[in-house]
């Protein structure tokens, strides 16, 4: 089962996302760091400001963060 709920700072949470994910996400998105290198999201998922990549993922591109 999948849903949507809204946690009390307003941000809408998707409940397939580990909960520390969204930790990393809200220090990065507060630092304004805009990638995230995680195996425990959807490669290339873009979240107000911050993308997660996933390193092992055949798409990833190392050069595109180095010239980022």
């Amino acid at each position: 089962m999948s849903f949507t709920m809204i946690v009390s700072n307003g941000f809408l949470v998707d409940t397939n996302v580990l909960v520390y994910v969204y930790d990393i996400w809200a220090v990065a998105r507060l630092k304004q760091v805009p990638y995230v290198l995680t195996e425990d999201n959807e490669h290339g998922r873009y979240l107000e400001g911050v993308r997660f990549l996933d390193p092992f993922d055949p798409s990833f591109d190392l050069h595109f963060l180095a010239a980022s």
